[in-house]
């Protein structure tokens, strides 16, 4: 735990280092506070929390929480603020973005999310015009991304990244044929759509629609820029586990058993491909 740039990492170690210094248990103490606001997150915004714990252990799980340890707490403490985007209590969210901050410096991509939410009614055909622009963006500023991260970030830099693991994993993204792109418009198309019965049901529906159009719209922009994508749009990505369930609960009662069926074996064939990959990167380290 020694290192670190975020201040409220370095003190969660130090914290812990005066009762021990085992990195087993600095490791298992970390996972356990992640888990435990995690499933706070779950249990206050999923309809079917049991899906929704499964829906983030199938796509983020491995990632996140077995290898970005940081981020994987910081965003479990952002995604709590979504609730005072609600009720527009700009107190609270700013001091849990604040407090995620400390703990890794993207939480900043949250403050723009609040003006965003409260400043403008949300319409549907405001969803389509920014997936629109958002494509169009993604297709023609490709290089004006490249130049602006690279004259601007030190650690997104192509020098820190080939060092790391070749030019591929810094810069050469899947571009606009990135599958994930695809499903993130789908589900939130099909989000959008259903507003009129989801919004009797969440409370916070709007305010988790707007953040999940936010990420969408990060992954789409920054397509081909693979590590800002990934850093942008896996933050509010991470509330696929309030929308998959919401798409259930939209099945008619009748049909839910078979819905719940179909969702539980894609949710394991993601699950299966991710487990693969970090046996590929485990195997070619």
């Amino acid at each position: 735990p020694i290192g670190y740039t975020e201040k409220g990492f370095s003190f969660l170690g130090s914290l812990l280092k005066v009762f021990t210094s085992d990195g087993t248990v600095y490791l298992f103490f970390i996972a356990a506070l992640s888990i435990f606001i995690l499933f706070a997150d779950i249990r206050k915004y999923s309809i079917f929390p049991l899906v929704g714990l499964c829906c983030y252990i199938a796509r983020f799980y491995m990632n996140r929480n077995m290898i970005q340890i940081r981020a994987g707490l910081s965003y479990a403490i952002l995604l709590y603020a979504i609730q005072y985007i609600t009720v527009k209590d700009w107190k609270r969210y700013f001091l849990v973005v604040a407090l995620a901050t400390t703990l890794h410096h993207s939480a900043l991509v949250a403050v723009p999310l609040y003006f965003f939410c409260n400043m403008v009614k949300p319409k549907r055909w405001h969803v389509i015009v920014v997936l629109v622009l958002s494509f169009v963006i993604g297709a023609a500023g490709q290089g004006i991304v490249h130049r602006f991260v690279e004259d601007n970030s030190s650690d997104m830099s192509i020098d820190a990244y080939t060092q790391k693991g070749g030019y591929a994993t810094y810069y050469q993204g899947a571009g606009l044929s990135n599958p994930m792109i695809y499903f993130e418009v789908v589900l939130l198309l099909v989000y959008t759509f259903a507003e009129k019965k989801l919004k009797e049901v969440d409370e916070n529906y709007y305010a988790i629609r707007m953040a999940y159009l936010y990420s969408t719209a990060f992954l789409i922009c920054f397509c081909s820029y693979k590590v800002l994508a990934s850093r942008t749009a896996s933050i509010y990505a991470t509330l696929e586990y309030c929308v998959i369930p919401s798409l259930i609960y939209i099945v008619p009662r009748k049909n839910r058993p078979l819905a719940f069926a179909i969702a539980g074996v894609l949710l394991l064939l993601v699950f299966k491909m991710y487990l693969n990959q970090q046996f590929q990167l485990m195997g070619n380290s």
